[in-house]
């Protein structure tokens, strides 16, 4: 028997949430409140939810058994208005312990109950392999046909001499990083927010998401995501400069032991003098000269982005592979019809 209870993310609750964040997986962004309260003041419906054993229901949350951190997300199927649940990154499982199915389960249902009109309940869980696997079968979930969050990426151990990480890279790059500094490219850290850098992230931001034809968000998003994150430096916007122009910028992300690459851009037609290797080279310096453990290049796809992930494979270091994407439908008709939306849009 599984109680599942939800969390109001006040002061006193938020305390005890990162007390369980940081006993079980310190380096989790997008379970951490900081990132759930985020995204409520990005406009979306964010629920916290605990998981205790047996039928006893309680806010006490160092007696929790798991906690799941859930976004709401909209969905438009036609003149059809639906939404999803969706735990990015989680839930975070008590340390020792597996995920059960009735823990699965119960997740699913408390949701479903929630809002009976919900489609479904999507998770991505931060656990690497497929050992989960048989427990969300047993819990009624399906592997998705859809990845909100990349399912691998290249993770940098960073406690080494600068000699020592440059072994690691690729000789491509290593060439790269002396080409730039050679060809006079310089970096600058922003730690708080400012107009002019951030216009300038934004603008290459949104030509890179064009060039590249992938999906990226809002400029009022990045913004708020910055004025949000900034103040308790848990993200810094990292810029390059060429001949007195901002040609590349980076947002990253700073959580427990873990330094991540969250989103940049570039200036193609300064691709040449190579600003981006320098901005991640020069951030993976300062940030372990701050005691930051590794560097998380965030997500490769060889499919999808093979020369983006080409890129980040070069910087060397191990490539994680979470376990996977799971749905519990409760629509099935509207769900084959997300699908059969979704599958559409991507052959176009």
């Amino acid at each position: 028997m599984t109680a599942i209870t939800e969390i109001t993310l006040d002061n006193h609750h938020r305390v005890s949430w990162d007390e369980f964040m940081r006993r079980y997986d310190p380096d989790n962004i997008t379970q951490s409140s900081d990132w759930l309260l985020f995204q409520q003041a990005a406009g979306k419906a964010v629920t916290a939810l605990a998981a205790f054993p047996g039928e006893q229901k309680s806010a006490d949350l160092s007696q929790a058994a798991m906690i799941a951190g859930v976004i709401r997300e909209e969905l438009v199927l036609g003149k059809l208005r639906k939404f999803f649940w969706y735990i990015p990154r989680g839930p975070i499982i008590a340390g020792g312990n597996q995920i059960s199915a009735e823990m699965l389960q119960a997740l699913a249902t408390d949701l479903h109950q929630r809002a009976h009109n919900s489609l479904f309940t999507h998770i991505e869980p931060a656990w690497e392999g497929n050992a989960a696997g048989s427990a969300f079968k047993e819990a009624g979930f399906s592997l998705s046909f859809k990845h909100l969050a990349p399912q691998e990426t290249v993770v940098v151990p960073l406690a080494r001499t600068d000699e020592e990480l440059l072994a690691s890279v690729h000789p491509k790059h290593r060439y790269n990083i002396r080409l730039a500094q050679k060809k006079g490219v310089t970096v600058r850290a922003f730690d708080a927010f400012d107009e002019q850098s951030f216009a300038d992230f934004w603008a290459l931001m949104h030509a890179t998401g064009e060039r590249q034809q992938f999906g990226i968000h809002g400029r009022q998003y990045y913004a708020e995501l910055l004025r949000f994150f900034m103040p308790s430096r848990k993200a810094m916007l990292w810029s390059a400069y060429y001949e007195g122009r901002c040609i590349a910028s980076h947002i990253i992300f700073y959580q427990g032991s873990t330094v991540t690459y969250l989103h940049g851009g570039m200036d193609y037609a300064h691709r040449s003098v190579m600003a981006p290797i320098l901005i991640h080279w020069a951030t993976m310096q300062e940030a372990r000269d701050r005691g930051y453990i590794q560097y998380d290049l965030w997500g490769i796809d060889a499919q999808r982005w093979p020369s983006l992930s080409l890129f980040k494979k070069r910087f060397g270091g191990t490539i994680v592979h979470y376990a996977g994407s799971f749905d519990a439908v409760y629509q099935p008709l509207p769900y084959a019809a997300y699908r059969a939306i979704t599958q559409l849009r991507k052959k176009k």
